[in-house]
């Protein structure tokens, strides 16, 4: 099957946009990140798949690579990221994982490291010059110069998950099967999750909570979103609709089999406009 996991934001050119080259924790893979467009780009043997971060996740990543090699507290990553609104530990930490996720970071945690009780750091040894034949005009002011970070207390030790076998295999697969995966393990793995189906127009939306109000309450949350889904849908298309944490996670399973990804923050559900769903619907 023939997966590409696209980024479901409106792209300026290439030549206009600066990006930093990240190496993943996969020898053959290696990402570009572009700020402005809240998105990672990951190349594997000449094949990319595009990454919606969304604004925090961008964000969090954005004031990492501001200071490579320094520690940035708790407080000062929830401010950057989060500037809007007060969050808790709980956003950060899911944040954190997401990013590990998609860089294959997240069983060795060499890249985004984990300073307890003070914070997290970017590990230098893993910024590098892109390829020689991924070389952008603006990749070398990718970002702005570091700021120092703000003092803040000392905060609890991060709370580190259990790592799941299911995990150990999907870090070897390509993201778009891991997404799937993922999925697979959501939908199978645990009795207690609900599901239910709606087709509208050309759009078959199936919705996954793990328990029954939940699951009404995402229904009621997306109904806005879904509608505007099946208006713009002109060829048939599946989608599966979730949320972890404060994210939507909406996955685009196309006829020809290609499967595309957006995940956007809660806070930000309304922001997606119909640009970013056209891109996501064949």
């Amino acid at each position: 099957m023939n997966i590409s996991t696209a980024a479901l934001a409106p792209e300026p050119s290439t030549a206009s946009v600066a990006c930093q080259a990240i190496r993943t924790g996969h020898d053959d893979c290696h990402a570009r990140f572009y700020p402005a467009r809240y998105q990672l780009v990951l190349s594997r043997a000449g094949h990319e798949e595009k990454v919606e971060l969304g604004y925090s996740g961008s964000r969090l990543l954005e004031r990492l690579l501001q200071a490579p090699g320094t520690v940035v507290s708790r407080e000062e990553l929830m401010s950057f990221a989060w500037s809007d609104r007060v969050v808790g530990q709980g956003s950060l930490n899911q944040q954190i994982y997401t990013l590990r996720q998609v860089l294959g970071d997240e069983k060795k945690r060499e890249i985004i490291q984990t300073l307890p009780r003070r914070g997290y750091m970017l590990n230098p040894h893993f910024l590098g010059p892109l390829p020689e034949d991924e070389v952008e005009p603006e990749a070398s002011d990718a970002l702005p110069p570091p700021i120092a970070p703000v003092p803040s207390p000392a905060p609890p030790a991060e709370i580190r998950r259990p790592w799941s076998p299911l995990l150990a295999i999907a870090a070897l697969l390509p993201l778009g099967l891991v997404l799937l995966a993922l999925l697979a393990y959501k939908l199978l793995g645990d009795p207690r999750t609900y599901s239910n189906e709606v087709r509208i127009g050309n759009a078959l939306i199936t919705y996954i909570e793990q328990d029954e109000a939940p699951l009404r309450q995402l229904i009621l949350d997306t109904r806005e979103l879904t509608t505007r889904i099946a208006s713009l849908a002109e060829q048939p298309v599946e989608l599966i609709l979730s949320k972890s944490a404060d994210f939507y996670q909406l996955l685009c399973m196309r006829a020809n089999g290609d499967v595309r990804w957006l995940m956007t923050q809660e806070s930000q559900l309304s922001a997606v406009d119909d640009t970013m769903l056209r891109r996501c619907l064949p």
